[in-house]
């Protein structure tokens, strides 16, 4: 299982490491070619411990739990969990249980996170969006914390980009490029609602927007307002709600079609017109489909 091969390494690199060290172990690598970034192993035995970046880095925790403090912050970091930081941030190691291996990647001096993003082509809405959260907040505050899982894509992505760079002798600049790439978007698709100026896509936020909206609304519109692609956002409704969108939607109309009805104030044509359909019979067709599926 690579989290144990992954737990394993950084042990033996703990365990090796000259035993009056305390502060920061570099981690060797099987390439000549260290030049995009450094990696260094966090052994402290006293803490807190304090530090200031001298270049852009980035902290990843591979098993147990850190505690950090940035800009008067306390972040609980778990396994999975990464926090990138500007160049000349002050930050604190309050506290690494046993279990826990602190990871820094430290970049090249050229190096800078806002810039590093922009260069990237970003297509889809929500990445853009994000992508601006991210400069925004490394702008004013200097750090991101993500909270990525030990399963998810971006903390698989870090272990892989640690096994690479210590035992393959292929790893160069631009497989250090391309592994950074992967897992600072990977890591902008997960982030939270709490993170976001983005509605969160969940059973409630998405009813009430077909309520609001049924009468004019499809499936890319839809997608374009939570910030995903069509199909991505489609594959997301049918996970949630275990039907389509196009079907909820439907649904919806059917429904507010015979409350009108119901009131004896609309004709046919004003409720078509009301609910969003514009041939009588492929409505007289949905409204008979619902009929169908209820009995």
């Amino acid at each position: 299982m690579k989290s144990k091969s992954t737990i394993n390494m950084l042990k033996k690199i703990w365990d090796t490491s000259p035993k009056d060290i305390n502060g920061e172990v570099p981690i060797p690598s099987a390439s000549q070619d260290t030049s995009f970034y450094n990696i260094f192993l966090e052994k402290n035995s006293s803490f807190p411990a304090n530090y200031s970046t001298q270049q852009a880095t980035l902290l990843m925790v591979v098993g147990g739990e850190a505690k950090i403090e940035v800009d008067g912050k306390i972040l609980k970091m778990k396994a999975g969990t990464l926090l990138t930081l500007k160049r000349k941030i002050k930050y604190r190691i309050l506290k690494l249980e046993t279990t826990c291996y602190l990871v820094k990647i430290k970049f090249h001096i050229s190096f800078k996170w806002i810039k590093f993003i922009h260069d990237l082509h970003l297509r889809s809405t929500r990445e853009q969006k994000l992508a601006e959260i991210y400069s925004k907040r490394m702008l004013d505050k200097g750090y991101f914390y993500f909270l990525n899982s030990a399963k998810s894509l971006p903390s698989k992505l870090c272990v892989q980009l640690l096994h690479e760079y210590w035992e393959s002798n292929l790893f160069t600049w631009n497989v250090g490029v391309y592994f950074t790439q992967l897992i600072l978007v990977s890591s902008l698709e997960r982030l939270r609602a709490d993170n976001t100026e983005l509605p969160v896509l969940n059973k409630e936020n998405l009813i009430d927007y077909i309520d609001e909206n049924y009468a004019n609304i499809n499936l890319t519109v839809a997608a374009r307002h939570f910030g995903f692609s069509s199909s991505y956002f489609s594959r997301q409704v049918k996970k949630i709600m275990g039907t389509t969108f196009i079907r909820l939607v439907e649904k919806r109309r059917i429904e507010e079609a015979k409350r009108l009805r119901i009131t004896k104030k609309y004709t046919i044509n004003e409720i078509m017109q009301e609910v969003g359909y514009a041939s009588k019979s492929f409505f007289y067709k949905k409204l008979k489909e619902e009929i169908d599926n209820i009995n």
